[in-house]
């Protein structure tokens, strides 16, 4: 934990010479996510190993079973979301307005939503695989 709040701060004081920038992959941005990161695992191996909490990362195991099926579907899915339309709106466009943006008012609170929606409906395809006993594995 100590490591990643370190490095953390190390992207974040470099920042200031170096901005955060995701898309260039600038070392600021680099130190603050693998700081991030490292406090993040640090908190699961607390919580999960040393506390003995295991039944609380099951949510996060049956993704990890089937973590390359659930990449490539949802990419498949985004693919053939964003070439078929409905109307003058992809399928992606139709969803998003019609399920989020027609009721929420802030975008970043609608694209929040459907970013969700997203993680879910993999999460269920996930678990219907878990429940099954699939795991395909490269």
């Amino acid at each position: 934990f100590a490591c990643g709040l370190a490095i953390a701060a190390v992207g974040l004081l470099w920042n200031q010479v170096l901005p955060i920038n995701k898309k260039l992959w600038t070392s600021s941005f680099v130190l603050l996510t693998g700081g991030l990161a490292t406090i993040g695992l640090a908190g699961c191996l607390a919580l999960f190993d040393a506390a003995d909490h295991r039944r609380l990362a099951r949510p996060f195991a049956i993704v990890g079973v089937n973590a390359i099926t659930v990449y490539v579907g949802a990419g498949l899915l985004a693919r053939l979301l964003a070439s078929t339309h409905i109307g003058e709106l992809t399928a992606k466009g139709w969803i998003y307005k019609n399920a989020f943006t027609d009721h929420i008012a802030d975008p970043k609170i609608a694209s929040l939503g459907y970013a969700l929606l997203n993680v879910a409906v993999w999460w269920l395809v996930a678990w219907v695989m878990a429940r099954r006993g699939w795991a395909f594995r490269v």
